[in-house]
């Protein structure tokens, strides 16, 4: 369904940065990276499309992308609340140097 409305607005940023992740949760690494650039290109200060793109690169197993991403969500506006509240990101919100840099956010 997400792939036929991306046929009706191919430019819509928050439906490419889920489209990322859709693709993540199915091991399609290519796909996902591909909707994920152009979703940032799209909106690259959009702290929405930020953050998803952090649980993208977690989901993919690239933890320092992961991290660098969901700080600049926060940097951008994003909810701190939000994030320590998501399921997939569990492990992430475990890591010793991801509890670092948000220590130093405060």
């Amino acid at each position: 369904m997400a792939e036929e409305q991306r046929n009706v607005n191919p430019r819509d940023s928050e439906l490419l940065s889920q489209l990322a992740g859709y693709y993540a949760m199915i091991g399609d690494r290519t796909k996902a990276l591909a909707c994920l650039d152009q979703s940032l290109q799209i909106s690259p200060d959009d702290a929405q499309v930020m953050f998803r793109a952090g649980t993208t690169y977690e989901q993919l197993g690239e933890r320092d992308q992961a991290i660098d991403w969901i700080i600049k969500a926060i940097h951008n506006g994003y909810s701190r609340s939000e994030i320590e509240h998501q399921p997939d990101l569990r492990e992430l919100l475990a890591d010793a140097h991801f509890k670092k840099l948000l220590k130093n956010e405060n």
